[in-house]
């Protein structure tokens, strides 16, 4: 034990039935032979498990403890995740996982141990895709596999991961003589005869993965989360939660989805990158024939059909004009309802117009009901960062009110002589005013999560990791943060990033769009 808490004064990568924890303490039940207990910890979620089963890198000195302890227990040592055979100067051939701002997540595809990648051309690699890179140097720190080198390539395999094919769960027989097409005296359109010749076909739901979300509770998703962080301008925060889903399994179709949407704009080649991993993952379930329908209707399958738009949708951008009508027109036999438009893409493109002609056209539809929707919505000048603070204020005592009349914002003691615009009993009776209910605690707890995935510093992210484990998060995460300056005001302007975006949704719940205050 003593050499046990010598070993200990940091957390250690290690493995635990194939799944990727950090031990952070050994402890002793009952007696040494039979009782030595692992303290792991995974996703900020601690758990205690024998040591006997945790598996660390060969050659590390927590994998020689844990051999020793399953030795006096009479069972064979371990079977670790190598390392040592990887040798400077070779080529190897890596799946990437996830990639952060500096280095890759990764395994080596022939043996599955993890390391961590510090290459030259390090944001061109796309999770899901095989890197072969030129090994300059390895190293070992804290139970870590490290390499650095050169990325010289990348290919897509989806059947050389491993992975295990998503589920595809029935759901009866769609028959296209209950659909809706149209009046009666209107022609069918060419594609919709076809499916409709075909008669019933088998309905399925392709299983979703969002490591980490409970179905129970949509607060939870990951993948909406990092939505709200792009469409807050926190970019990299969005990157860094999508990634970290992946990084966990790549089986997240959404996150490939999603990474695809986030950079269609600036660099659509690298966008039909993510796009296609998630197809051709999803691929694995359908197998070659597949003659099946996915209904939109059947939320799990969104997933997929986002993906296959996102990539219809790059190689259109990207002239690869008959590729993206065959991959339109396979969504339209997948999901004959079309929820995502794809008969007008197709019709689009059979016109011949170019994806910019047509974004275009797009533009200025949606200009013009972006016009309309707000002039229906009231204009109010309110101040931003007193509505951020009564959403975030959790004090006893008092409750914040939004007098949409005037856009100020009220603090309402229950025992105190307040200067209110109308009396108590109006004050809750009268449309004019609206109580600021704060946000529930997790939300505030999800934003420490999302900034700690953001910090560069590995030393410095773990000690952060570590004080948001637990009751106390919110105080020992604050303390954490008065040790680096920097990070600290970095978490002030994320914090209120976070807050601002909240707040403006709030107030489009109310039927307000907000406005600049003029000076007092």
């Amino acid at each position: 034990m003593a050499a046990a808490a010598e070993l200990l004064q940091q957390p250690l990568a290690a493995k635990v039935v194939g799944e990727s924890v950090k031990v952070v303490a050994v402890e002793r039940q009952g007696n040494d032979r039979r009782g030595l207990v692992a303290q792991v910890r995974r996703r900020s979620r601690s758990h205690r498990v024998s040591l006997a089963d945790v598996e660390a890198e060969a050659g590390s000195p927590l994998a020689d403890l844990i051999d020793r302890y399953r030795a006096l227990l009479g069972l064979e040592a371990a079977a670790q995740p190598k390392g040592n055979e990887i040798e400077p100067g070779s080529e190897l051939e890596l799946v990437v996982l996830a990639v952060k701002d500096t280095a890759a997540s990764c395994r080596v595809l022939e043996g599955g141990q993890p390391v961590t990648l510090r290459a030259s051309g390090i944001w061109e690699l796309v999770p899901g895709e095989i890197a072969t890179v030129r090994v300059k140097k390895r190293w070992l720190h804290a139970g870590t596999t490290y390499l650095s080198g050169e990325a010289l390539a990348s290919r897509l395999d989806v059947a050389r991961l491993g992975l295990t094919p998503l589920k595809l769960e029935p759901h009866g027989d769609w028959d296209p003589a209950e659909e809706y097409w149209g009046e009666e005296e209107d022609p069918l359109p060419e594609w919709v005869e076809t499916i409709v010749a075909r008669g019933p076909r088998s309905a399925f739901e392709m299983e979703q993965v969002i490591p980490g979300a409970d179905p129970t509770n949509w607060d939870t998703d990951p993948i909406v989360e990092a939505s709200e962080l792009n469409q807050g301008g926190d970019h990299r925060g969005a990157r860094a939660l999508l990634m970290r889903e992946l990084r966990e399994d790549l089986r997240c179709l959404d996150a490939h989805a999603h990474l695809g949407n986030h950079i269609f704009d600036l660099r659509p080649k690298e966008a039909l990158r993510h796009y296609e991993v998630g197809i051709r993952i999803g691929e694995l379930s359908l197998g070659a024939g597949f003659d099946g329908v996915l209904p939109w209707g059947l939320v799990d399958n969104r997933p997929f059909l986002r993906c296959l738009h996102g990539y219809g949708l790059a190689l259109w951008r990207l002239g690869r004009f008959a590729e993206a009508k065959a991959n339109f027109e396979r969504m339209l036999w997948l999901n004959p309802s079309d929820n995502q438009g794809a008969r007008f893409l197709v019709d689009a493109l059979e016109d011949g117009m170019t994806y910019e002609a047509f974004q275009a056209e797009e533009d200025k539809a949606e200009q013009a009901m972006h016009a309309r929707v707000t002039a229906s919505r009231k204009q109010l000048a309110v101040d931003m960062d007193e509505l951020s603070f009564a959403l975030e204020d959790h004090e006893s005592g008092h409750s914040w009110y939004l007098d949409k009349e005037t856009g100020d914002i009220l603090l309402v003691q229950e025992d105190g002589d307040d200067d209110l615009p109308v009396s108590r009993d109006e004050l809750e009776d009268a449309a004019r005013f609206v109580i600021v209910e704060p946000e529930e605690t997790q939300v505030a707890y999800r934003d420490m999560e999302e900034f700690i995935a953001t910090v560069s510093g590995a030393r410095f992210r773990e000690r952060l990791e570590d004080a948001i484990a637990g009751k106390g998060a919110f105080g020992r995460f604050k303390r954490v943060l008065g040790d680096e300056p920097l990070e600290r005001e970095r978490w002030f302007a994320f914090r209120k990033a976070r807050l601002e975006v909240r707040a403006r949704q709030w107030l489009a719940r109310q039927g307000i769009e907000p406005v600049p205050r003029k000076p007092e």
